[in-house]
């Protein structure tokens, strides 16, 4: 059966098939576009580990994926491809630590630094990790 025959009725077997395929390394890659075609949410991010950076980048437009790509890039170390997805705006607590993460280890302390002002505890302390690591700032700073 091929993909594209994949019954999109069953969402839950479409997961577990792409799971499979990503699980086995296979060379055959599901075809990317089937998924995007179903509309739903849960099996496209069981397809992220099939796409290339690129198609990743594209489908970080729908806010229910974006933090999911930005997982799955900043775990394939993409990190120009994670800047361009990170651009959105309105990202979760998770996506700007992972945004920061990524910024510190291109070295755009500059960028980082806005970070010990975010609302969230998440991204501040990873902005702190990496200054305070980098000698930028003082760690009597971060602990007051």
């Amino acid at each position: 059966m091929l993909a594209s025959e994949f019954p999109v009725a069953r969402p839950g077997a479409m997961r577990w098939a792409l799971g499979w395929v990503d699980a086995a390394r296979l060379t055959i890659r599901y075809p990317r576009r089937a998924a995007a075609r179903t509309g739903d949410v849960s099996v496209r991010r069981a397809a992220l580990p099939l796409l290339a950076d690129d198609e990743l980048a594209s489908w970080s437009r729908d806010p229910s994926l974006a933090d999911a790509i930005a997982v799955e890039l900043h775990g394939r170390h993409t990190h120009e491809a994670h800047a361009a997805v990170l651009a959105l705006a309105g990202c979760s607590a998770r996506t700007r630590a992972l945004q920061l993460d990524v910024l510190a280890r291109r070295g755009e302390w500059a960028l980082v630094e806005p970070g010990l002002r975010d609302p969230h505890h998440g991204p501040r302390a990873i902005a702190a990790r990496w200054l305070v690591r980098a000698g930028r700032i003082d760690p009597a700073i971060v602990a007051a």
